[in-house]
């Protein structure tokens, strides 16, 4: 069967610094594209658009749908899938646990990339390759990283109660650093029966998780 006799979906991430494009067919990618936004694209909205029309058109001729998820900047983003679909809510806000308040700021600046940079000045990736040398610092950090993370799972649990929790994006694939701190921390949660039922994944998209995201909100708006 041919790609054109299939339903192509436009899963469109608009990011920081750049747009990326996934074509999906079946719950796949079969082709991405990827284009630089401009520096000064906040006071340049035109550009912009123009810009995301130009990337989605070498794509769209047998697309059925494009769904657009907008990437702020590195933080928390996150999504609630009841019954096989995305959560319907009012406005698209539901799954913003980042934004709530912790400590002295948010959760989205103890539980992301933000954390590093914000707290220690050094980069996640630079931070996982040094945890990886064993060095004593970066192995720190990280069980502090889970011991937050741990607490924002609490809040996500109180409010949702779910079957499974999967953390996406590159953070994920240093859980062998922070899951034990994590777990810890989950420990004296109030209801013990959520957390002996809880289920904890590690996805491993990457890039692709925000594009294929971005599909899903055309595929379950169409239901």
């Amino acid at each position: 069967m041919t790609t054109s006799n299939k339903k192509a979906i436009l899963g469109v991430d608009l990011g920081g610094t750049n747009i990326r494009v996934g074509k999906v067919v079946n719950n796949s990618i079969i082709k991405t594209i990827s284009e630089k936004l401009p520096e000064d694209k906040d006071t340049n909205a035109n550009f912009v658009i123009n810009t995301i029309i130009n990337t989605i058109s070498p794509l769209e001729d047998d697309a059925v749908g494009i769904g657009i998820g907008i990437g702020i900047g590195s933080g928390i983003g996150g999504g609630i899938i009841n019954n096989g679909s995305l959560l319907k809510d009012v406005n698209c806000g539901s799954g913003e646990f980042g934004e709530m308040k912790y400590l002295d700021a948010r959760y989205e600046d103890y539980c992301s990339s933000l954390f590093f940079k914000k707290k220690y000045n050094i980069d996640g990736f630079d931070l996982y390759n040094m945890a990886l040398s064993g060095d004593s610092k970066a192995l720190e950090i990280f069980k502090t990283f889970g011991f937050h993370l741990g607490n924002m799972i609490k809040t996500v649990i109180f409010a949702l109660d779910p079957e499974a929790i999967i953390l996406g994006a590159s953070i994920a694939g240093s859980n062998l650093f922070f899951e034990e701190a994590m777990w810890n921390e989950l420990k004296d949660f109030t209801y013990p029966k959520s957390i002996e039922k809880l289920t904890i994944e590690y996805s491993n998209l990457e890039n692709n998780a925000q594009r294929l995201g971005a599909a899903t909100l055309y595929i379950d708006g169409s239901k």
